[in-house]
C-alpha cells in the first residue's frame, strides 16, 4: 500500500493537521511485501541529534529551505515511498550535501528513524537495520499517525 501525506496550508502558514492519502497499488506492490521495518524511540532521538547537521538545508521543522527539500509531507512521501532501502541508501550516499557519504550506517539509520517518526510512523520494539540488504527485504510499517 502506498501512503502519501499531505499538509494543509492556511492563510497565515502551515496548518498543523495532515491527511493520509492512499495511492492505488503499483504492479510491484501487488507482490507480497516483506515484513515491516521498525525503529525505536531511542533511534529517533539519536537521529534528531544527527539531524542537527541537516537543518541548514532542510530546516529545523523538516519543511525544507532553499538549499534542500522538505523531509515531511506528500512530496517526500512520493519520492521515497517504494522501499526503505532506497531511502537509507540515498541518505547514506548523498548526505550531508557538503560531505556526501560521511554518515556511518548507524547514524544513517538513526536519522532515517527520526524522519520516519516526523512523518507520523510510530516507533516499535526493534531497531531499524543499518544494512541496506536487510532493508531491501522489508516494507514500510502501517501508517498510524499523521503529523
Amino acid at each position: 500500500m502506498r501512503l502519501l501525506l499531505s499538509i494543509g496550508f492556511a492563510a497565515g502558514g502551515l496548518l498543523a493537521v495532515g491527511t493520509a492519502v492512499q495511492l492505488a497499488p503499483t504492479a510491484a506492490e501487488a507482490q507480497p511485501a516483506g515484513p515491516p521495518i521498525s525503529f525505536t524511540d531511542q533511534q529517533a532521538r539519536q537521529g534528531r541529534g544527527v539531524y542537527g547537521g541537516c537543518e541548514s538545508c532542510h530546516g529545523g521543522d523538516l519543511l525544507g529551505l532553499d538549499g534542500g527539500p522538505a523531509l515531511v509531507g506528500e512530496g517526500f512521501a512520493r519520492r521515497f515511498n517504494d522501499s526503505p532501502a532506497e531511502l537509507f541508501t540515498f541518505i547514506k550516499d548523498n548526505m550531508p550535501a557538503d560531505l556526501p557519504g560521511s554518515l556511518t550506517p548507524a547514524s544513517t539509520a538513526a536519522v532515517m528513524a527520526y524522519i520516519l517518526q516526523s512523518n507520523g510512523f510510530t516507533a516499535g520494539a526493534d531497531p531499524l537495520s543499518s544494512d541496506p540488504a536487510v532493508l531491501a527485504t522489508q516494507s514500510y510499517p502501517p501508517h498510524t499517525q499523521v503529523p
